[in-house]
């Protein structure tokens, strides 16, 4: 019975060092950095039509199953109409990594509130049968 559980006791020992030894498995889309993402917002006619990219506040790889593909940032724009002086407004934006390149999918502006607004930006079809 002693060796049972020498034996036991010495599975979960090993098992238990190399789950923390692996760790998380490196994603397989690149990062995006803040400057990327700024060329992508911006020569997105759904956006550059209407609006001026003013900042990238932020990007970051979203979690779980979602870490090979995508990404969400914050920006600033502003109306291409709006009067001098008015008010930046902050927007949030997703990304999506498919057939090796980031593509900007949409962005949400206005929210949380009544004047919250979506565009989703039209992207290219996946080429591949996997998207990375």
């Amino acid at each position: 019975m002693n060796c049972s559980i020498e034996l036991v006791a010495c599975v979960i020992a090993v098992l238990l060092t190399i789950s923390t030894a692996c760790g998380r498995p490196k994603p397989i889309s690149p990062d995006l950095m803040a400057p990327a993402a700024a060329e992508l917002i911006s020569r997105a006619p759904e956006f550059n039509r209407y609006a001026q990219l003013l900042t990238v506040d932020n990007t970051t790889r979203d979690g779980d199953s979602l870490a090979d593909c995508c990404y969400h940032g914050y920006f600033t724009f502003r109306y291409l109409n709006a009067e001098a002086g008015a008010t930046p407004i902050k927007a949030y934006a997703e990304f999506r990594y498919y057939d090796g390149v980031w593509h900007f999918t949409g962005f949400n502006y206005g929210c949380p509130g009544s004047r919250c607004q979506s565009v989703v930006v039209a992207a290219p079809a996946l080429r591949g049968r996997t998207p990375y």
